[in-house]
């Protein structure tokens, strides 16, 4: 399967750290570090015109991805295609309609695993930014008036559904070595 990684990276020690000493990267076609970017929005959808691969995977810097874990997205993956053709974002974590969470990830800011594993994908209405992916062909890209680093996973999903085209959380088990915040940036 080829696909892209791109991540937005403002601390190379931690990028070594976490993301870039990840066995789950060795089989990215394209690994894409973008530097010097004040939004998310900007990195990636500069990764976006960099890259060639259909599935496009934007991780944080301080993801570490174990071995087979592109495996993982890869069921997950064939099993929404035969269930959902048209699914447009994915994630490892994220918020059903109903309010509960869905998803398999260690966060190290709450010192747990957060979710549970489970075969295919759970449809959510946003998304954690920790890591998502997206299909070139579903045509989506990040709104860069979302200035910053956080909402716009939520914002990807929104524009997503409202072009008819779902999101799910998926079984695709990773490690989010944050160091954990309390509280969203006070203009949130």
């Amino acid at each position: 399967m080829n696909w892209a990684l791109i991540s937005a990276v403002n601390d190379e020690e931690v990028a070594k750290g976490c993301l870039l000493n990840s066995p789950g990267i060795q089989t990215a076609s394209e690994v894409l570090l973008q530097r010097g970017f004040v939004s998310a929005a900007g990195a990636y959808n500069s990764g976006i015109g960099k890259t060639k691969s259909d599935l496009l995977v934007f991780a944080h810097q301080d993801v570490f991805l174990p071995e087979g874990w592109i495996t993982k997205v890869q069921r997950a993956i064939e099993f929404l295609s035969r269930e959902d053709p048209a699914w447009a974002v994915l994630g490892v974590w994220g918020v059903k309609r109903s309010g509960e969470c869905a998803g398999h990830v260690y966060c190290a800011g709450n010192m747990r695993i957060l979710g549970r594993q489970f075969e295919g994908g759970e449809q959510v209405k946003s998304l954690d930014e920790v890591l998502l992916i997206l299909r070139r062909s579903a045509g989506l890209v990040f709104d860069e008036r979302l200035e910053g680093f956080h909402m716009y996973g939520t914002d990807i999903c929104l524009e997503a559904q409202r072009k008819g085209k779902w999101c799910y959380a998926i079984s695709a088990f990773c490690v989010h070595n944050t160091n954990g915040y309390n509280m969203l940036p006070y203009q949130f």
